[in-house]
């Protein structure tokens, strides 16, 4: 079995459109899988997301999932840990939203 790396990210803002995710990266050519809570292509107010290129393996695919409401904390993860660093460098410079390399502490 292969093991997960998660990321968290505390506080995010409004989140780029849930295409712009996979197009950083794979780029715009790239044939994927996705699923999320995205009412369209456009929303911004997503907090699930998974992505995956569909002839990748389980290194090529990333899942975003809310995992607080309030502060909303978004978890990352892949079995990739460079897919699941720069899908939350890029989202935390988008969002404004707050790094947490371990569960954050949500009492403050």
């Amino acid at each position: 079995m292969l093991s997960e790396t998660v990321i968290y990210l505390v506080g995010p803002g409004e989140r780029p459109p849930f295409g712009r995710v996979a197009d950083m990266l794979w780029g715009p050519d790239a044939d994927i899988d996705s699923d999320g809570d995205s009412r369209t292509a456009g929303d911004t107010e997503w907090t699930e997301l998974y992505l995956a290129l569909r002839d990748g393996t389980a290194r090529a695919q990333i899942h975003i999932e809310r995992v607080s409401d309030f502060p909303l904390v978004l978890g990352i993860r892949s079995v990739d840990v460079r897919l699941v660093e720069r899908t939350v460098g890029f989202l935390s410079a988008y969002t404004n939203g707050k790094i947490a390399l371990r569960w954050p502490d949500l009492r403050r």
